[in-house]
């Protein structure tokens, strides 16, 4: 087999094409009707994780990928075989029954590999294809996430490598892979009773990257076989900032977070069922040193580059309100990151006021007895 190479540098607009998450059912396409056509079935690899912020539950997952695009090339010739150019490739949509594309094409007589991305892309991506001595197909694509978590987008590549017509009767199995880590926030009290109600304001994770450059191989390898982007393929440090409505106020024997007896058991604060915690991150896999905890600006601001989570949260005990939740009383807390491919981070954040509140504490002497004056006369008898 003759070997290729191709890469697709896909900018920032990447982020806004529309995309639903997929579940494992396979669901076949339309042209396979069509005799010689190729088809397509696709799945989502685990059928876990988020799409614009929701979490797959079991009474979600059947939400399906609805765009995706894909490239084909031949495998004796190195030439392009399905899209428009090295920059354009097919687009395939599809529902819980159907995928189709126009124009439909047939097989060839030799094998095609396959790689693909989800969502959908669009015109105004660029790139390059050559020729190559690594027998493989790459896609090199350039994102910068939105630091707004209800624009983000669950970005997914899929390959197929060496397949013909005999394969599965000509059509294309495509198994979605996530290429980015997602991250989501749970909160809970000690069970102490030194506070009975915590009420977020914000949430941020600061000094972390939102720029990368994401590759995939019809190999099916990520970032050159790493579970991380390297540093040098990172930039722009930047601050996620999870809106006020998209949290939830934590509380003691009220609604869906009744904590009996004080018990600490965690709770979701961006992400459940219920549809209106949505708020997971989807975010590049990377490394960053965290914070060191003591190096600030004129503001109190940290600032020697690592990473860090900045935390505004009202604290209460049985209706008094112990800390405020101002910008003024943020707290900072030191966050070493190191996030793979693929991975779900939970971050537990134990609303008990050790980092936050000033205790109250009692100082006791004794004073010392000083003879009245005058003492009382003689008493005889």
């Amino acid at each position: 087999m003759k070997k290729k190479f191709f890469a697709f540098v896909a900018m920032a607009t990447l982020l806004t094409a529309g995309f639903s998450s997929c579940s494992n059912e396979d669901v076949q396409g339309e042209a396979q009707a069509v005799k010689g056509a190729i088809s397509f079935t696709a799945q989502q690899e685990g059928n876990a994780i988020a799409t614009r912020g929701y979490a797959t539950t079991a009474s979600n997952s059947a939400t399906q990928i609805t765009s995706f695009m894909t490239w084909a090339y031949d495998d004796t010739t190195d030439g392009l075989y399905m899209g428009t150019s090295a920059t354009v490739g097919r687009t395939v949509t599809g529902s819980a029954a159907t995928w189709t594309y126009t124009p439909v094409q047939f097989w060839p007589v030799n094998p095609l590999n396959f790689v693909a991305i989800a969502p959908a892309a669009d015109t105004s991506i660029t790139g390059t294809s050559t020729a190559s001595a690594t027998n493989v197909v790459t896609l090199t694509t350039n994102v910068t996430l939105d630091t707004d978590v209800e624009d983000q987008k669950d970005i997914m590549f899929a390959e197929a490598d060496d397949i013909e017509k005999a394969d599965d009767s000509g059509n294309v199995p495509f198994t979605f892979k996530h290429a980015l880590s997602q991250i989501v926030f749970k909160g809970k009290f000690d069970g102490t009773g030194a506070v009975t109600k915590a009420t977020v304001a914000e949430i941020s994770l600061c000094n972390v990257y939102k720029t990368g450059v994401l590759t995939f191989t019809s190999g099916g390898t990520f970032y050159g076989g790493a579970t991380k982007i390297a540093a040098g393929n990172l930039s722009v440090p930047a601050t996620f900032t999870l809106e006020t409505a998209d949290l939830e106020t934590l509380e003691t024997n009220a609604g869906e977070y009744t904590l009996a007896s004080q018990s600490s058991t965690a709770f979701n604060m961006t992400v459940s069922e219920n549809s209106t915690l949505k708020n997971a991150w989807f975010m590049l896999p990377q490394a960053v040193a965290a914070w060191d905890g003591t190096t600030v600006d004129g503001s109190g601001v940290p600032n020697d580059g690592g990473a860090y989570i900045k935390l505004r949260v009202k604290l209460e005990k049985d209706g008094v309100v112990i800390k405020d939740n101002q910008a003024a009383d943020a707290i900072y807390l030191p966050l070493a990151i190191s996030w793979d491919r693929s991975k779900k981070y939970i971050y537990t954040i134990e609303f008990n006021g050790a980092n936050a509140l000033i205790p109250i504490t009692f100082s006791v002497a004794a004073q010392d007895w000083t003879d009245a004056d005058p003492q009382p006369g003689t008493v005889s008898f």
